[in-house]
């Protein structure tokens, strides 16, 4: 199921990519060897759009700034990490 991915780019030219990348995949997997019904046809079509829809989002995603505050939890635990490495590196 690709249509969510869909949601995630943020510009005009990720959408774009998502779009021709989605058209790159559906060609790719039709002109595979092995067409339905044959098992083999779903497992190497999973891989396909797998490298071509579901990794270029995780790369949108990844890209864009962190924005808000932490939640009460992580900042402390920050805090605590960065005063355990001034204590290290002071002596």
């Amino acid at each position: 199921m690709t249509v969510p991915l869909f949601l995630i780019p943020d510009t005009l030219g990720e959408s774009a990519l998502l779009a021709a990348l989605s058209w790159v995949a559906q060609t790719v997997t039709f002109t595979m060897p092995h067409q339905p019904p044959h098992p083999s046809f779903y497992t190497d079509s999973a891989w396909v759009i797998v490298a071509l829809m579901y990794i270029p989002c995780l790369v949108m995603v990844l890209r864009r700034r962190n924005e808000g505050e932490l939640p009460a939890v992580v900042a402390s635990l920050q805090a605590r990490v960065s005063r355990r490495r001034r204590v290290v590196a002071a002596p």
